[in-house]
């Protein structure tokens, strides 16, 4: 699938890693991360596609494009993709939230308390 080609993870990593000063390495080998990096990885790319479509089919460069790959095998007008890939960008960024919301609550309770002038906060 597109989200696995399409950098997310790298990113991601690489951001984590450079803005979390209490990174607890449990969080990025945790199943719930990874589920949370596909969506992430899943939502990039359907945006990218639709995107890129006009661009793509300009260039006759289309052959990885989700967009023009339903909308080809469906028979469907552009609106008709454009709805379809709306709902499911809605569905990603449901299950992103609620991805989210779980490592929140799974992690944010084990991480050390950062110590600002020798005080616990």
């Amino acid at each position: 699938m597109r989200r696995h080609n399409y950098g997310t993870f790298p990113t991601c990593f690489l951001g984590v890693i450079f803005l979390m000063k209490r990174l607890n390495c449990d969080i990025v080998l945790d199943p719930l991360w990874r589920s949370l990096m596909e969506q992430a990885g899943h939502l990039g790319s359907l945006y990218n596609d639709v995107f890129s479509y006009e661009k793509e089919l300009r260039e006759k460069d289309v052959r990885m494009n989700s967009f023009y790959f339903m909308k080809t095998q469906n028979n469907w007008s552009d609106q008709e993709c454009l709805d379809f890939k709306e709902k499911e960008i809605d569905n990603c960024f449901d299950q992103l939230f609620i991805y989210e919301k779980l490592i929140i609550l799974k992690f944010i309770p084990t991480l050390p308390k950062r110590r600002r002038s020798g005080r616990i906060i």
